[in-house]
């Protein structure tokens, strides 16, 4: 129930991250709605908020390939893991099928 000085917020979320909120917020002694502005004031707080908002998409792509670089340099894979998962899978059959 809001107070006078308090607005009702609705968002859409994954129902995994529901059930998470829920169990996070019962371990924590807390009801789901207590818990959820908690973490929002802390986060807004804590300047988090912020910085996701401002980092797009294509920054985070950028990243991820700045830190596959600095992991693999210039070392390219001859196969992609679609491709050795497959394999890995023909092999288990045959593996199984032996026994």
């Amino acid at each position: 129930m809001t107070t006078a000085d308090q607005i009702e917020l609705n968002i859409r979320i994954d129902k995994r991250v529901k059930q998470r909120l829920i169990d996070e917020a019962s371990r924590q002694g807390f009801e789901i709605d207590v818990f959820c502005q908690q973490a929002i004031q802390q986060a807004l707080e804590d300047g988090k908020a912020e910085e996701s908002v401002k980092e797009t998409n294509l920054q985070l792509f950028e990243r991820l390939l700045e830190e596959r670089d600095e992991q693999f340099g210039d070392r390219r894979f001859l196969k992609t893991g679609v491709e050795l998962i497959r394999e890995a899978r023909e092999l288990r059959s045959k593996q199984m099928d032996e026994w």
